[in-house]
């Protein structure tokens, strides 16, 4: 099994259970940290490879399959050569552990909500995720044009899928999660 350390708590047991399969499936030898930080707004997450460190900032209103999604991301990051950060290589192996594992536990997490959640990145996640057949990208890779902005309609259809997604979380999710009791109720 993994060497796996996470040091903030509560870290869903669904993460931690699909921190271990990925990570044993690639053979990953080396010590890890994984930093799980519920309540914080900004969404922004990290993995340090040379360190072994993956950190998953997790505000309360995110959903299940959007974490998971964001959780998949910085693993593949780990097991990944630096050299091919963001790469054709990087974005086929990515979502590769999404068709292979989805989110585990209740939840599901398709390739096209993956695509959806992470379609901010550069071209090339676009292109191939279009090429594996993602119905969103091939939509999308026909309307974006090198070095032009975003279309704006991209982050109200970001945003709207992340609560749909929040609408998704399982229960499982839940019980694992310090989420405020009215924000459960919301759910």
């Amino acid at each position: 099994m993994a060497d796996i350390f996470f040091p903030m708590m509560p870290t869903p047991d669904w993460a931690r259970e699909l921190s271990h399969r990925v990570l044993d499936d690639a053979s990953y030898e080396r010590h890890c940290i994984i930093e799980w930080r519920w309540g914080d707004p900004r969404p922004k997450s990290w993995a340090e490879p040379v360190r072994g460190r993956v950190v998953i900032r997790a505000p309360h209103d995110r959903g299940h399959a959007a974490l998971a999604s964001t959780l998949l991301h910085e693993l593949a990051h780990l097991v990944m050569p630096p050299k091919e950060h963001h790469s054709r290589r990087f974005w086929r192996h990515f979502y590769g552990l999404v068709e292979r594992y989805g989110s585990g536990g209740d939840c599901s997490l398709s390739t096209e909500d993956a695509y959806l959640l992470s379609r901010h990145y550069k071209v090339t996640a676009i292109k191939v995720a279009a090429e594996l057949g993602v119905r969103a990208a091939r939509s999308d890779l026909a309307e974006r044009v090198p070095g032009a902005a975003q279309p704006r309609r991209w982050l109200r259809e970001t945003l709207a899928l992340e609560r749909w997604l929040s609408e998704q979380t399982c229960e499982a999710c839940l019980r694992n999660s310090p989420v405020p009791e009215r924000a459960v109720a919301a759910l």
